[in-house]
């Protein structure tokens, strides 16, 4: 018989590969949370661009939002606030460019700008500054520095 001819495993063998199938289920379950967390920040992101009748409200648009700003240490909601003292959500924007972020750039589209600025305006300003509106009003160069940065906290808490 077939059965006779193989030895049975070996109970550190079985432990072994139980503590390794455990580990893979944990980590599975943490990425499965991380994805749902960044979907549900996406979600929040486009209804609230939807209730600012934002022209980028899309899930495009809110997915490099979020996704940008994270891989480059900011908070999104931050990175939008910006947007919003500068260009009303992109209601009154200048070649596409809804931050007011000079880098004298011309888009085609908003999706280019979006890609092209969301990483520079997270890393040069939302993750330095953070939640501290004041301070980044100022070093972004806003006039009226403590309406804009009111603003700004204001837009970030409602998403």
């Amino acid at each position: 018989m077939l059965s006779e001819l193989i030895d049975p495993p070996k109970e550190g063998a079985v432990l072994g590969a139980n503590t390794k199938k455990l580990k893979d289920d944990e980590k599975r379950a943490y990425q499965e949370k991380i994805k749902k967390e960044r979907e549900g920040k996406i979600v929040r992101l486009l209804a609230f661009l939807k209730r600012q009748k934002s022209p980028v409200a899309t899930y495009e648009i809110a997915s490099l939002v979020v996704n940008d700003s994270e891989a480059n240490g900011a908070d999104y909601r931050v990175v939008i606030a910006i947007s919003g003292v500068e260009s009303g959500f992109c209601r009154a924007s200048f070649s596409y460019n809804c931050f007011g972020y000079l880098n004298g750039a011309h888009y085609g589209s908003f999706m280019q700008a979006f890609s092209d600025i969301v990483p520079k305006v997270a890393r040069q300003y939302a993750a330095r500054y953070g939640w501290n509106f004041e301070a980044l009003a100022k070093a972004y160069g806003q006039h009226e520095w403590q309406r804009t940065s009111a603003n700004m906290r204001y837009f970030a808490n409602q998403i």
